[in-house]
């Protein structure tokens, strides 16, 4: 897969020389599904999201014919349980306004349909009357969940790229703007530099020490 540049000045060229393992060509691609998530060439999530958009409905579908004569309790169990489950959508960072609209539209067109509202219905209240959360809320809840995940990990890859980030965001966002729950994080990698800076200054003195002998 050949990633182009923000910048067409940057573009190192358009056509690149067959690529080979164990003798056998490797073939170039715009598009592929690593780990049940949709990459493409172009660095955009619209892809994935419209397959998260596809799923919804499937799920919704296939709900709304096996369990139409069931109780509001029921339906709402089995809505939350299958329907509510998006795939790594705490990873959508680069994407298009309109197509996160659609899946926002697909998500109240999926509660319509599988409880029975009319078209035109209005959407906070029939969230309110069965106390479902919103579209946006729902998103903030899975990303605030997949940094929960991150900082509780103890893997030390995980964690040197979570230190990478929070130093990003110290740096172009700001330290006032920094997730609170991040802080600690950031204390330890000060803590880090402080003690390489330690060993660095002895370093030096005994260095120091040695020449004056």
């Amino acid at each position: 897969m050949i990633f182009s540049p923000k910048r067409r000045s940057r573009t190192v060229a358009y056509q690149f020389p067959n690529f080979t393992i164990n003798n056998e060509q490797l073939s170039f691609a715009n598009e592929f599904k690593y780990l049940g998530h949709i990459i493409n060439n172009s660095q955009l999530d619209d892809g994935d999201i419209y397959r998260e958009r596809r799923k919804i409905f499937y799920r919704c579908n296939v709900l709304a014919r096996r369990f139409y004569s069931c109780s509001v309790t029921v339906k709402l169990r089995l809505f939350k349980s299958f329907s509510l489950r998006f795939y790594d959508e705490a990873l959508w960072n680069n994407f298009t306004a309109g197509c996160l609209d659609k899946f926002r539209s697909a998500y109240v067109k999926c509660i319509k349909v599988f409880f029975g509202y009319a078209k035109f219905y209005s959407v906070t209240a029939m969230l309110t009357e069965l106390n479902l959360q919103n579209f946006d809320s729902l998103m903030d809840k899975c990303r605030n969940d997949f940094k929960h995940q991150i900082c509780a990990c103890d893997n030390g890859i995980v964690q040197y790229f979570m230190y990478l980030h929070l130093m990003f965001l110290c740096i172009v966002v700001g330290l006032s703007d920094v997730n609170v729950l991040l802080s600690f994080y950031f204390f330890k990698i000060l803590l880090f530099y402080f003690f390489i800076f330690l060993l660095f200054f002895r370093l030096l003195f005994v260095l120091w020490a040695h020449c004056l002998k």
